[in-house]
C-alpha cells in the first residue's frame, strides 16, 4: 500500500506541476491577448490625430503588430496545447502503473475461490482433503489452511500461476472438476 500511496503521491504533484505551468501560459496569452487590444486602440486613436501618410505608416504599424501578436498567440497556443497533451499523457501513464500495483496487490486465488458457490467451495476443499491436502474444516471459507492446501497442490502440478487471474480461475476450475471418485477417497 506504500508503494500505491507514493505513485499517487508523485502523480499528484506531477500533475499539479503541468497544471501550474498550463495556468502560468494561459496567463500570459491574456495578457498578450490585453496589450494587444491596447495598442490597438491607442494605434486607431492615433490614427484620427494625424496626416495621410502618417495614416499609412500607423496603418501597417498596425498590420505588423497583428501578425505578430497573431504569432505569439499561435506559438503560446502550441506550447499550452503540448503541455495539456504530455500532462494527460503523464496522467494516463501513471494511472495505468497505480492501476498495475494495485493488481499485483490482489488477492486473486481467494477471488477466484470466493466468487464459487458455497457448496462448490465445500467440495473444493473436501478435493483437496481426500488427496491430503487440506487438513480443516470443511466449511466453504477462504482461510490459511484452503490457501496453503490449493498452493501446495498447484506446486505439485507446476501448470499454475496463482499470481494472476487466469492461472488462480484455472486451479479453481481444475480442483472443482475433479470425481470425488478420482482422489483415492470416498
Amino acid at each position: 500500500y506504500t508503494t500505491l500511496f507514493r505513485s499517487d503521491v508523485i502523480a499528484s504533484r506531477a500533475f499539479s506541476a503541468d497544471r501550474i505551468q498550463s495556468n502560468l501560459i494561459e496567463k500570459k496569452l491574456q495578457a498578450l491577448r490585453q496589450a494587444h487590444n491596447e495598442e490597438t486602440r491607442r494605434l486607431k486613436k492615433d490614427l484620427a490625430k494625424r496626416s495621410a501618410s502618417d495614416r499609412e505608416k500607423i496603418k501597417a504599424r498596425l498590420k505588423d503588430l497583428q501578425k505578430k501578436s497573431a504569432l505569439k498567440q499561435a506559438a503560446m497556443s502550441a506550447q499550452l496545447k503540448a503541455l495539456n497533451d504530455r500532462s494527460s499523457s503523464k496522467q494516463a501513464g501513471l494511472e495505468a502503473q497505480i492501476e498495475s500495483l494495485r493488481d499485483g496487490q490482489r488477492d486473486h486465488l481467494k477471488e477466484a475461490f470466493s466468487k464459487r458457490s458455497p457448496d462448490l467451495r465445500e467440495a473444493v476443499q473436501q478435493r483437496l482433503f481426500e488427496l491430503g491436502f487440506y487438513k480443516s474444516t470443511i466449511d466453504g471459507a477462504f482461510g490459511t489452511g484452503t490457501r496453503l492446501s490449493i498452493t501446495e497442490y498447484a506446486r505439485r502440478s507446476n501448470t499454475f500461476n496463482l499470481q494472476t487471474t487466469e492461472g488462480a480461475e484455472e486451479i479453481i476450475k481444475e480442483l472443482v472438476g475433479l470425481d470425488p471418485k478420482s482422489t483415492g477417497v470416498v
